[in-house]
C-alpha cells in the first residue's frame, strides 16, 4: 500500500495468518524501513512499526510539522490554549494534527 504517515511518504504491507502477524513499513525518501514479525495473535504490528518510526524519524516528523501552515484558530474552553498545544496522531490511521498556542488562541495545522 502506498500512503503517508505523519506527512512522509510510505510503502507498507501487513499480513496475518492464524497466530502470526507482520508489518512492513518503508519510508522511501528517508531510506528507512521497519519490519515487525511476530507469532502472537494479540500483537499489533501496525502500531509497533509506527512507534519505531516515531522514535527513529522524530527529527523528520518535527521538521515536516514545523512547515505546515495554520489552517484555523480557535479558543478552547476551560483550559489555557498552551495546555492543548502539541502533535496528536491516530496510530491506527497514521493521520496527525499539530496544534500551537499563541495570542490566547489554539491554532491547528493541517492533517497528514
Amino acid at each position: 500500500m502506498v500512503g503517508r504517515y505523519r506527512g512522509l511518504r510510505t510503502v507498507s504491507h501487513s499480513g496475518a495468518d492464524r497466530g502470526y502477524r507482520a508489518e512492513y513499513l518503508r519510508f522511501p525518501d528517508q531510506r528507512f524501513t521497519v519490519i515487525v514479525l511476530g507469532n502472537l495473535e494479540s500483537l499489533e504490528p501496525y502500531t509497533l512499526a509506527r512507534r519505531v518510526a516515531d522514535v527513529c524519524l522524530a527529527d523528520e516528523f518535527h521538521a515536516r510539522e514545523a512547515k505546515r501552515p495554520d489552517a484555523t484558530a480557535a479558543t478552547p474552553s476551560g483550559r489555557e490554549p498552551a495546555a492543548w498545544a502539541g502533535t496528536y496522531w491516530n496510530l491506527r490511521t497514521g493521520v496527525s494534527w499539530t496544534f500551537s498556542a499563541g495570542d490566547g488562541k489554539l491554532r491547528m495545522g493541517g492533517g497528514s
